[in-house]
């Protein structure tokens, strides 16, 4: 399927790192590299960004290196400014790089000006930045200066002594890229002095450019990982002509949010700082205890509610969920994080002794549910900024539906199938920011697949019930 949309939220993209290897054997390490070979008319599209993130940026080699021209073993260690590229370096057992010179006397190397690549799917009319590194490790009579070369909208250029060079790199920045979203890369000798080298052995590029696809960490428990609701957004996600984002799941089975605000106090490298390097979370999306968000459970729980933190839950659900938020946002992987609240839905009519012993009605109980997720959000934006979380209302949505129970699994708590789908057409649209009658998902195309068994009035009804919940209510009037 075709993709549709770039992902991106409304700053218009994200600040990236791009790391490329110009030999194409970088050693594993904990940034992603693209590997993009200069000794040939090569392409690589869908660059992926240092923190494993896709992006619609493309290299294209448009005049490369003479193929017989590989050699040029590089410093054994590259320190200072040029440390970040050492993966490029130890990805070959000779260090290989590509050069290229004017009457080099090299058999079968013959001569060779300068080498050229497009880079394209950038954002046009943004700036970016290049790094580069070259390093002969042999002596020569000659430096071996290169010159580095961006042409955009505008053109900039620096150069690099890359003979015996272990600690420097070219920087060329503020390059714009032009009204096809493009920059040209030109390498080459910066005088045309006979004999004389040029060398790339790797370059990055730092700028802001549109992300395929989210990078999404998950706090929840059953309700969560009944149906595997990460899993059927993403599907969902794919499914809209997305790339598939990135989720990663943290769940504890019948526990509320303290047991993560706890176990990420002892372990964020379970969850936070799962990503490594320069990862960053996009969304976190956080699920508490069914029923911790309301009054429902008095000093005395009943036995079949398993709530070991503490006998108000309402009293502890704000709270906790702001500590929980803090603390990822707290570690430089969430730091930009925008936090998904995911509210609950009441337990269904029939539930033993609970309507109306404990709540008046599935209809009070989601109403007080949805008012505590939403004081949490009050908080977030008051502290983080007014777009640093979201109201997923999966509980209202099935109230649009009159809480059937058909929506519910048969313990009359979690959801089945169709509750299953409603949440994750809820949560899908909330983190693309798309209604479902927008997305280009049919049911057609859906059930084939297998991702729902709603029949196509079921659908209907759940799309109905998803938008509903995103849509304003009302009209906000202002007297002055």
């Amino acid at each position: 399927m075709p993709l549709r949309a770039v992902f991106a939220r409304s700053t218009g993209g994200y600040p990236t790192t791009l790391y490329i290897d110009t030999y194409g054997s970088s050693e594993v390490s904990d940034i992603a590299w693209n590997m993009v070979d200069f000794g040939g008319a090569n392409t690589l599209s869908g660059l992926i960004a240092a923190d494993g993130r896709g992006t619609p940026v493309n290299v294209t080699v448009t005049e490369p290196f003479l193929t017989a021209a590989l050699g040029g073993a590089a410093s054994a260690t590259l320190t200072g400014a040029a440390a970040e590229f050492n993966a490029a370096r130890l990805g070959s057992a000779t260090n290989r790089q590509y050069y290229g010179g004017t009457s080099m006397g090299v058999p079968g190397v013959g001569d060779l000006t300068k080498v050229v690549a497009r880079v394209t799917g950038l954002t046009p009319g943004n700036a970016y930045a290049f790094t580069f590194v070259g390093s002969r490790n042999v002596d020569s009579a000659y430096s071996c200066t290169t010159l580095y070369r961006a042409i955009g909208a505008n053109t900039r250029s620096d150069t690099l002594i890359t003979r015996f060079n272990s600690t420097n790199v070219a920087t060329v920045p503020d390059i714009v890229a032009d009204a096809d979203g493009g920059i040209t890369l030109e390498i080459s000798d910066e005088n045309d002095t006979v004999g004389e080298a040029f060398y790339l052995l790797a370059f990055k590029i730092e700028g802001v450019v549109e992300h395929l696809s989210p990078n999404i960490l998950w706090y929840g428990n059953s309700f969560t990982s009944m149906g595997d609701i990460p899993g059927k957004v993403a599907e969902l996600a794919e499914l809209a002509g997305y790339e598939r984002p990135y989720c990663y799941t943290q769940i504890g089975e019948g526990m509320p949010v303290a047991w993560h605000t706890n176990r990420l106090a002892a372990a964020p490298e379970q969850s936070v700082d799962h990503i490594t390097g320069t990862g960053r979370w996009d969304y976190v999306v956080l699920q508490g205890y069914p029923i911790e968000a309301c009054s429902a459970i008095t000093s005395s729980p009943p036995a079949y509610v398993y709530y070991p933190y503490r006998p108000l839950p309402a009293e502890g659900f704000i709270p906790d969920s702001i500590v929980l938020v803090d603390r990822v946002r707290s570690a430089s992987a969430g730091g930009n994080s925008k936090t998904i609240l995911y509210e609950t839905w009441p337990l269904a009519e029939g539930f033993p002794a609970f309507y109306p012993d404990r709540m008046a009605s599935p209809a009070v109980m989601e109403e007080e549910t949805r008012a505590n997720y939403a004081a949490v959000q009050a908080v977030l934006k008051d502290v983080y900024g007014r777009d640093a979380a979201a109201m997923a209302n999966v509980g209202e949505a099935f109230g649009r539906l009159d809480f059937d129970t058909d929506l519910y699994n048969a313990d009359l708590i979690h959801a089945g199938p169709l509750g299953q789908t409603l949440s994750a057409m809820v949560l899908f649209s909330e983190i693309y920011d798309v209604d479902m009658k927008d997305s280009g998902v049919t049911w057609e195309v859906a059930y084939a697949v297998g991702w729902t068994t709603a029949n196509e009035t079921e659908w209907n009804a759940l799309v109905k019930a998803a938008d509903y919940v995103r849509a304003p209510k009302g009209l906000i009037i202002t007297i002055r």
